[in-house]
């Protein structure tokens, strides 16, 4: 399994906590959208034979946009920061969030894909430290070309129908953070408040047949959960 230090890079805009997104149509006034997550899980997928990735799912349960689910594909390049590892799919069956998906996520070539509400699930069993995490559709990344030439390729990858169980473990720890657009073209800033827990992660995929832990122990992609969540989004 690869080390937790190849994921220690300088993307910490996008690695803030959740991000959200919005339908909208380009205005002159300041926009804040502020979002509250009740389930948040996050965990590297290390399947022998197959891309290691970052994958975190989480359920927006209130905010001006409305609830639903968003999953997030992170890609594992191996090459030397700042390109050592890409945000490469976000899939969300919030339709009135794919703008801004596509906003928050520039320069990197995300794809950026509405997925039916019956085909993906972010829950959390009542008020326990157990979420589940399912998707019941083949998650598609196409290939993906970077950098100013597009020299740097990320090859097309599935994931196939399966699911994650993360437990969390211990006492909640709290925490913060602060984002402002570092790249052309970006907008948004960010600030995110949780409360959430170390844990592990089981995941289930039948295709590859897979049934077990996945994940690491530390390091900022230790598998985790989160109960508690606000994102406050800022447009200028």
């Amino acid at each position: 399994m690869k080390k937790c230090k190849f994921f220690a890079i300088t993307l910490a805009i996008f690695l803030a906590g959740v991000i959200t997104a919005s339908n909208f149509s380009p205005v002159s006034a300041a926009v804040t959208l502020t979002d509250h997550v009740n389930a948040y899980g996050s965990t590297v997928i290390n399947v022998d034979g197959h891309p290691l990735i970052v994958f975190d799912g989480y359920h927006i349960d209130s905010g001006p946009l409305g609830s639903g689910d968003v999953f997030r594909i992170w890609y594992y390049t191996g090459l030397p920061a700042p390109y050592a590892y890409f945000p490469v799919a976000i899939l969300t069956d919030m339709s009135q969030r794919i703008s801004l998906f596509n906003e928050l996520y520039v320069p990197f070539a995300t794809s950026v894909q509405l997925v039916d509400s019956s085909a993906m699930e972010v829950s959390r069993q009542g008020m326990s430290k157990t979420m589940m995490v399912v998707w019941k559709t083949a998650l598609e990344v196409p290939e993906e070309r970077w950098g100013q030439t597009g020299a740097i390729v990320t090859p097309a990858m599935t994931i196939p129908p399966g699911r994650i169980v993360f437990r969390g473990h211990g006492d909640a720890t709290t925490g913060s953070s602060n984002s402002v657009p570092s790249y052309p073209g970006q907008v948004w800033s960010q600030t995110t408040t949780w409360t959430g827990y170390y844990g592990d992660a089981t995941f289930v995929c039948p295709t590859w047949d897979f049934g077990g832990p996945v994940g690491v122990a530390e390091g900022p992609y230790s598998t985790s959960i989160r109960t508690e969540q606000t994102i406050v989004s800022t447009k200028p």
